[in-house]
């Protein structure tokens, strides 16, 4: 059940003119395919009405405000202003009202330094960058809904087979890294895909490395659907490799760099 959306629409996009042609030919028009309302100057601010209002209503309007940060972006009075303007209604970003997308390499201000941006220079990964980005501009589901996960998905087709093969072997994939890098939508989007072969037995679980290893054991132990209190530290253990072996399936760790591996 989705949150009722108490703003006319999703996203004001704050950009410089001179780099209209990548944000009007393309941003623009993937956000509009994945069934997102933008706001945008050129087509949405009312003729004849002074510009600074237009901002003002735009990022009123919008459930976010997407800043497209280059050299050029910084250069201009009117888009520092609307940045300004948009940070002024959740300072602190609680709400994730702003999102900073990173098309060319610049010099960031302060005030926006302290978002995690979307990188989407010359040498990233675009598939993930439009993955993460779509993600951060989607309509909110109900947050007592158990299974909302993310819902849009792009590319990464050659990860998703590599998982496939590894999984027909009944081997078990760890997918561990830094927050961001789309660890979670890639290990939803792979049960999601394979929830109806039966070669694969899929199954999810989440852990973070700041449990401790018994608590990690415990945790994988019910969502293989085994009982966690079966005894001593050692017949859990066991119990764990048993089921591992046995099936298929992904083991994600939230916010490691490393597989945690000590108590």
């Amino acid at each position: 059940m989705a949150i009722k959306n108490k703003h006319k629409m999703d996203v004001f996009i704050s950009y410089s003119s001179e780099d209209r042609e990548w944000v009007r030919g393309e941003l623009l028009k993937r956000i509009e395919k994945a069934g997102l309302d933008a706001f945008i100057d050129f087509r949405d601010f009312k003729r004849g009405a002074p510009s600074i209002k237009e901002m003002e209503r735009g990022i009123k309007e919008c459930r976010k405000t997407l800043l497209i940060l280059t050299p050029n972006y910084f250069d201009s009075g009117w888009t520092k202003l609307e940045s300004i303007m948009a940070q002024s209604l959740d300072p602190a970003n609680d709400n994730l009202r702003l999102i900073a997308l990173v098309k060319n390499k610049c010099e960031i201000s302060l005030h926006i330094k302290i978002l995690t941006y979307i990188d989407f220079t010359d040498n990233a990964d675009k598939d993930l960058a439009w993955c993460q980005l779509l993600n951060a501009l989607k309509v909110p589901e109900a947050e007592d809904d158990p299974w909302f996960l993310p819902h849009l998905f792009i590319g990464r087709s050659q990860e998703l087979a590599r998982l496939t093969k590894i999984a027909n072997r009944k081997r078990v994939v760890c997918i561990y890294g830094q927050a961001g890098v789309g660890k979670t939508a890639l290990a939803v989007e792979w049960v999601k895909r394979t929830s109806n072969n039966r070669k694969c037995k899929s199954y999810y679980v989440s852990v973070n490395q700041n449990q401790s290893c018994e608590k990690i054991v415990s945790k994988l132990l019910v969502g293989l659907g085994a009982s966690k209190d079966l005894g001593t530290t050692g017949e859990r253990r066991e119990a764990l490799i048993r089921h591992l072996r046995q099936d298929a399936g992904i083991l994600l760790f939230d916010e490691c760099e490393t597989v945690p591996t000590k108590n």
